[in-house]
């Protein structure tokens, strides 16, 4: 890609990096619409968010970049798709991308995301859009190695003042318990002098270049401002000002619907609920609860519902699984079936009697039942059969 090509082969120590050189190159390789947005990845909030640079400013984005550190930038892209777009337009995405930036100190810094771009007849491009999902910032190994060779030097120093002669500590020494004071080098530690960073560290930018992003966004807010202003020229800033918040609210109460997106804020009357499947949902009589439903329709009602006897049990009465507070209460389960195991037990009783006659022994298998405490209104106990 003729753009990234071009974007690395600027390097700040052998160029210079002014407002002109960037003018030159946004134009050509930007349409006189296109736009770059980039999103930032901020660390604390593990999120995103994204800032719109509008065709005037590009020239002044990265201009800002080497202006604040950055010595060269490349655009690395893998796996990347093309497609052709109406009228000869063409459309470029890929999934593994990363911008790479490194740093006058030495210090690098890779941000990772995804790079989309749209290019018009001319191939010239439209929107260039990369979201950042991670971004890490490197140090060359060797400027590490000096920074900490001091205290590596310092303690080495520490340990021959405080070695003994002999490598080995006196038994004398051991005896009593007594640890021999330690000795300091003369001088002080040393501090690691590791050079410091050159971005914002929960974002992975410039604070130059996050300043300008910020800028930038509040100007292209004030875009419909700008251009009220350049078409009434004869007006001064303030008069402009008073006319078009003038112009915006008399708009705003003749004819709201013509209003453009974020004019105004948006009232909880203008949402209405509605389901995609919203035809498909109907009441056994027809009607559709989800019609015409609206939160600001201030006629709502509930629907009617049929009385409709429990599924439960039988269909011709009431159901057993009712409340007991019903006056056909149903017998406790409890009080039938003793009734019915007393019944078997003494048959079973007679039976075993007999049996145990005819084989010269007495077998007593009747079997202790206890009667619901519900019956009598006293508790009762259960003798042998």
């Amino acid at each position: 890609m003729q753009f990234g090509d071009h974007l690395s082969q600027f390097v700040a120590t052998k160029q210079q990096s002014d407002l002109s050189y960037w003018t030159n190159f946004v134009e050509t390789f930007f349409s006189p619409i296109g736009v770059l947005r980039h999103s930032v990845w901020i660390v604390d909030e593990q999120t995103t968010k994204q800032y719109e640079i509008t065709f005037p400013a590009l020239a002044r984005y990265f201009c800002t970049h080497f202006e604040s550190g950055v010595k060269n930038m490349q655009l690395i892209m893998e796996k990347g798709t093309e497609k052709e777009l109406p009228n000869h337009c063409n459309y470029i995405s890929s999934e593994k991308s990363s911008f790479i930036y490194w740093f006058e100190n030495g210090s690098q810094l890779v941000a990772n995301g995804k790079l989309k771009a749209q290019f018009d007849a001319n191939q010239m491009i439209e929107l260039l859009e990369f979201e950042t999902n991670n971004h890490e910032e490197y140090l060359p190994r060797t400027k590490v190695v000096d920074a900490a060779r001091p205290l590596h030097e310092w303690q080495k120093d520490w340990q021959k003042i405080n070695a003994p002669a002999d490598g080995k500590q006196s038994p004398e020494i051991n005896k009593k318990g007594k640890a021999r004071p330690l000795k300091s080098p003369p001088s002080q530690p040393p501090d690691i002098d590791i050079p410091d960073s050159k971005v914002k560290l929960n974002m992975g930018i410039t604070p130059s270049v996050f300043r300008f992003l910020e800028l930038a966004e509040v100007m292209g807010q004030m875009n419909p401002l700008f251009s009220y202003s350049h078409q009434h020229s004869s007006l001064a800033p303030y008069s402009a000002l008073d006319q078009y918040v003038a112009h915006v609210s008399q708009a705003a109460s003749l004819n709201p619907s013509t209003l453009p997106p974020g004019s105004r804020t948006p009232s909880l009357n203008a949402f209405t609920l509605s389901s995609p499947a919203a035809a498909q949902i109907s009441l056994p009589d027809g009607t559709n609860p989800m019609q015409n439903m609206n939160m600001g329709s201030g006629n709502m009602q509930p629907t009617a519902m049929a009385l409709q006897q429990s599924q439960q049990g039988s269909s011709s009465g009431v159901s057993a699984n009712t409340s007991p507070n019903t006056s056909n209460k149903r017998r406790r389960p409890s009080e039938e079936m003793s009734h019915i195991n007393g019944a078997a037990a003494g048959k079973q009783g007679g039976a075993g009697q007999a049996g145990g006659q005819s084989q010269g022994q007495v077998a007593n298998t009747g079997s202790k039942v206890k009667p619901s405490p519900r019956i009598g209104g006293k508790r009762q106990k259960g003798g042998p059969a």
